[in-house]
C-alpha cells in the first residue's frame, strides 16, 4: 500500500532527474568551469559511503606531489543559507558571509584533518567559490575537490568518481522506495568507480559486471582505522586502561562502525546512535558513560560540536578512517595515469 501511495510522486522525482541530466548532457544547460582541475567525488545513492575519507586521502596524495588542493562542498545542514558561505582553514574562518556559527559537521573534521586546504562551504557552490577567489588569498588551486559532487552538475568536472558501498552498491533501488538518488544508469557518466569497504564476498562478481557494462574502470578502496585518537593529543589508547567505553556515533548504518570497532578490539559496554548528521545530547552521553573509562566517537560527530565531549571524566578518543585508494586509481584521478 505505501508503495502505491508513494509511487506519484517517485515518477515526479525521476521525471524532474531525467529533464535535468538531459539538459546537461545535451548542452542546453552548461557548467561552470573553475580554474585548474575539478575532480567530482560522490555517489548516485543517499547515505553514506566513505566520501570524507577519500577526498582526505586524495587532498594528502595532492600535497605530496607539490599540488594546492581546494575542497568545495555544501555543508550539509551547514547552517548556510543559499547565499552564504564560509571558507575554513585549519580552526580558522578566513572568510564568511554568514552569522552563523556552526558550518557543517564534515568540513569542519576535513578543516582538521587537511589543515592547510582550504574547505571552501556554500549551497551555492559557484558563488562560493567565486568569492573565495575573488577574495584577497593568495592561495590559487591547482584540484577543486567537488564533495559529494556526482548530481551538482552546475560546476564542470575533469574527473567524475563515484563511491559504491561494496555490500549495498544500489542502495534498495530508486527513491522513494529505496535510496537511490539516480538510477544505476547515470553510471555511465563515471570515469571511475571505487567500491568501498570491500569484504569477503563483496562485491559480488554480479555487482562488478553490471557496473563494468557502465563504467569501465573501477577499484576496490578498503578503510582502515589503526589507532584511535585522543582529543588531548597527547593520551595513547590502551585497552587495559582505556575499557570499557561508550561508543557515540550519528550514522546511518551502525553495523559499519560495530565493524570497524571490532577490527581495533576495544571493549565497548553502551552505545548511543542517533541518525547521520543529527544532533547527539551532552545528558544522555553523560548517562550512559558513568562508571565508564572512555568514551569513542567518529571524527564526524566530534566536530560537529566538540563541547558535547568538552569536561567529561572520560577520556574521549575519535575514530577516523583512512582510505587506502590504491596507486593506479589515484595516477587516474591525478590524470596522470592512462
Amino acid at each position: 500500500m505505501i508503495r502505491i501511495l508513494l509511487s506519484p510522486l517517485g515518477m515526479i522525482y525521476w521525471l524532474v532527474v531525467a529533464i535535468r541530466n538531459f539538459c546537461y548532457d545535451s548542452g542546453l544547460v552548461k557548467s561552470h568551469k573553475l580554474n585548474g582541475r575539478t575532480i567530482s567525488v560522490g555517489n548516485i545513492g543517499a547515505g553514506g559511503t566513505g566520501k570524507s575519507p577519500i577526498v582526505e586521502s586524495i587532498c594528502q596524495h595532492l600535497i605530496s606531489e607539490g599540488f594546492r588542493p581546494a575542497v568545495l562542498t555544501r555543508g550539509y545542514k551547514s547552517g548556510l543559507s543559499r547565499y552564504e558561505h564560509v571558507v575554513l582553514l585549519g580552526n580558522l574562518v578566513v572568510l564568511k558571509n554568514s552569522q552563523s556559527q556552526f558550518h557543517g559537521d564534515e568540513p569542519r573534521m576535513l578543516a582538521n584533518a587537511l589543515p592547510t586546504v582550504p574547505i571552501v562551504v556554500g549551497a551555492n557552490r559557484v558563488e562560493a567559490a567565486k568569492a573565495f577567489l575573488e577574495s584577497d588569498t593568495v592561495y590559487l588551486p591547482t584540484h577543486w575537490l567537488l564533495d559529494d559532487g556526482f548530481q551538482h552538475r552546475q560546476i564542470y568536472r575533469d574527473f567524475d568518481l563515484v563511491l559504491l558501498d561494496s555490500k549495498n552498491p544500489f542502495a534498495g533501488g530508486l527513491m522513494p522506495w529505496g535510496r537511490l538518488r539516480e538510477p544505476v544508469s547515470a553510471l555511465k557518466r563515471a570515469t571511475c568507480v571505487l567500491f568501498t569497504r570491500p569484504q569477503a564476498k563483496f562485491p559480488t562478481s554480479k555487482t562488478k559486471n553490471r557496473v563494468s557494462n557502465l563504467c569501465k574502470v573501477s577499484f576496490e578502496v578498503p578503510f582502515v582505522s589503526k589507532y584511535l585518537t585522543c582529543i588531548d593529543k597527547t593520551t595513547i589508547y590502551k585497552a587495559l586502561d582505556h575499557s570499557p567505553a561508550l561508543l557515540v556515533a550519528g550514522i546511518e548504518n551502525p553495523a559499519k562502525i560495530i565493524d570497524t570497532i571490532n577490527e581495533i578490539q576495544i571493549e565497548i559496554a553502551d552505545s548511543y546512535f542517533v541518525g547521520d548528521h543529527k544532533r547527539l545530547d551532552r545528558e544522555i552521553i553523560v548517562e550512559k558513560s558513568a562508571g565508564l573509562s572512555a568514551i569513542v566517537t567518529t571524527a564526524k560527530d566530534y566536530w560537529r560540536d566538540p563541547d558535547l565531549f568538552a569536561g567529561l571524566p572520560q577520556t574521549v578518543f575519535v575514530l577516523s578512517l583512512i582510505a587506502e585508494v590504491p596507486h593506479d586509481a589515484m595516477q587516474l584521478v591525478l590524470g596522470i595515469g592512462k
